[in-house]
């Protein structure tokens, strides 16, 4: 037991990050828990989401450099709007609950890997958002599964546009030579995101570390897309960019004109864009979801 274990239990009982109630374990309750978006039947190779038996036809056609990726969940509510507001909001007590919960299914691999390694951001834009979010929830996933943390192996070379936007074949475009390994690394490594949508950044960065001495790369995340951009579909691009920016600078707008105790407990300023939501946040089936997220005082940081 460590001493932020013993704070916790001087605190009290855990609280639920998403609905206030009770927590089971790492600040979630057991309802909230059971309904977690988990990414079942996915591909075994890049884990699109999907009921897949075998490799999806993506990585039949073109196989990535690494070996697998391992993600528990799928970027859908709430764990969406958790990596949200931790990325644009720094709530970074979502980083734990992530981590964790993420730490604790990854773990159960047949074959841990040796060493875990966060994509790293470029220092200009480390400087201007102050944290590398992927790092933050590795850290977390570290503890969680017992693999050590490697977050000075690599480094990003040359800052990239947001490359969220763009089909699967810009991205490996801009990505080629943003990465570096500064060391040797062991030989079986995890590469950790946040979001693993095509592919290309992790593609990337697992090149890397093989030519660097690694022998196996596989891909851990705590979320994948859906559907990543197929090769050439840039339809929309401008609006969709538009659209971006704009709940940027609301997210930002709403952290800097209130008390952070307010900032902290109030529910989502987009939540109208919730899954089959008319503003009233109900899923397709009328049903409104359990999780607002919820923040208690003793979690400030």
């Amino acid at each position: 037991m460590n001493i932020w274990t013993i704070f916790d239990h001087l605190l009290g009982p855990p609280v639920c990050q998403l609905c206030g109630g009770r927590g089971i374990g790492p600040e979630i309750c057991a309802g909230c828990y059971r309904d977690l978006p988990r990414a079942l039947g996915a591909c075994p190779t890049c884990a699109k989401p999907g009921r897949l038996a075998a490799a999806c036809v993506s990585c039949l056609k073109r196989p990535p450099v690494f070996t697998r990726a391992r993600v528990p969940f799928v970027y859908a509510f709430p764990v969406n709007r958790l990596l949200h507001r931790l990325k644009y909001q720094d709530v970074r007590c979502h980083a734990r609950l992530l981590g964790e919960l993420a730490g604790r299914t990854l773990r159960r691999a047949r074959q841990l890997p040796q060493a875990i390694v966060p994509v790293p951001l470029h220092h200009r834009r480390l400087r201007t958002r102050g944290f590398n979010q992927a790092e933050e929830i590795a850290a977390f996933v570290a503890r969680a599964s017992g693999v050590p943390m490697r977050r000075k192996l690599c480094v990003r070379r040359r800052d990239t546009p947001p490359l969220w936007p763009l089909p699967a074949t810009e991205r490996r475009v801009l990505l080629t030579g943003a990465f570096e390994c500064r060391g040797r690394p062991p030989a079986r490594v995890a590469v950790f995101d946040d979001i693993l949508t095509t592919g290309a950044t992790a593609d990337a960065l697992a090149r890397v570390l093989l030519r660097a001495g690694a022998q196996e790369v596989e891909i851990w995340a705590i979320a994948r897309s859906p559907a990543g951009r197929r090769d050439g579909d840039s339809g929309g691009r401008k609006s969709v960019v538009q659209d971006h920016a704009d709940k940027d600078q609301q997210a930002k707008t709403v952290v800097t004109e209130k008390s952070p105790e307010a900032a902290f407990r109030q529910p989502f300023a987009d939540e109208h864009l919730l899954p089959g939501s008319d503003g009233g946040g109900a899923d397709e089936s009328g049903v409104k979801p359990r999780a607002q997220i919820f923040l208690p005082s003793h979690y400030h940081q």
